[in-house]
């Protein structure tokens, strides 16, 4: 009888052992946005692992409200620009940045390009140049990179000069040469680029990408020369423990060229995995500020 207990517990013991964790994917952005895309794909390449709930609600507000009834561990991205909503009471909610629940921190940082070949690095920051600068939405926060960021710093006198339709735009408008510099997104930047019309500077950041120069670094006082959209991933309802595998799961995912998510993201700027807690925050609270109203 004893034998006959032990085979049933061990064999009890090996069943739950078999089954795979719950995790819960949420998509915060749209049904059809980036967002989907990323999150669609870590659900794909984490069923491997953990049993995979993909929840997709359409909208961020939506999808916080799904987020507070949930009990498990989930896995989600939060962007800047609902913080910076949520912060101007025009949002539904902000969450605080808590390292111990961050998975993946990620940022797009802005450059300086430009197709005329009398545009120089040098040339942007000469002060008492006067130069147009295209950028993008939202209008504030690129205008007050340029007016209260670059020429403040500069001594420059530059001119934003809006275009509504977003970073394709920008791009056609940086190779037609209808402005003399662009504040660009680095995926339309790296395309300008490849093309062999344009040339690109800086980065506006305090650390160099794609071999550019790192424009905020040389003026650190000055938070409005970072312009930045940064998006943090996180895990909720779960322990340390949980949290690093998942994390661990996803660089590994993220290393494999085979892997859906690797294969969404590869024009994407490189993570930095090894990423400080207070690094993290910081960089996120200057993304943030630059966003509000």
């Amino acid at each position: 009888m004893k034998k006959l207990l032990v085979s049933i517990m061990a064999f009890v013991a090996l069943g739950a052992a078999a089954q795979p964790k719950e995790l819960t994917v949420l998509n915060t952005g749209s049904k059809t946005g980036y967002f989907f895309v990323q999150s669609n794909a870590y659900a794909q390449d984490l069923s491997a692992k953990f049993k995979v709930d993909f929840v997709n609600p359409g909208q961020y507000c939506a999808a916080y409200a799904a987020l507070q009834k949930m009990t498990g561990p989930v896995l989600f991205p939060w962007a800047g620009d609902f913080e910076a909503a949520g912060r101007d009471g025009k949002g539904c909610a902000t969450i605080p940045v808590d390292g111990a629940k961050v998975v993946k921190y990620y940022r797009d940082t802005f450059q300086i390009c430009s197709a005329k070949p009398e545009m120089t690095a040098d040339r942007f920051i000469k002060r008492g140049e006067s130069l147009r600068v295209g950028h993008s939405t939202p209008s504030f926060a690129f205008a007050n990179a340029i007016n209260q960021g670059i020429n403040k710093s500069f001594g420059t006198s530059h001119t934003p000069i809006q275009y509504s339709d977003g970073g394709g735009a920008v791009k056609a408008a940086l190779l037609n040469k209808e402005v003399d510099y662009v504040l660009i997104a680095p995926k339309f930047a790296r395309e300008a680029v490849a093309s062999g019309q344009a040339k690109c500077f800086y980065v506006m950041g305090r650390e160099s990408e794609d071999g550019l120069i790192a424009l905020a670094a040389k003026d650190p006082t000055n938070k409005k020369l970072v312009v930045a959209s940064d998006t943090v991933w996180f895990v909720y309802n779960a322990d340390s423990k949980q949290v690093q595998e998942i994390k661990s799961t996803l660089r590994t995912l993220h290393n494999d060229q085979n892997s859906n998510i690797s294969k969404a993201t590869k024009t994407d700027s490189p993570t930095n995995w090894d990423k400080t807690s207070a690094a993290i925050k910081e960089d996120w609270e200057d993304s943030v500020t630059n966003l509000r109203q």
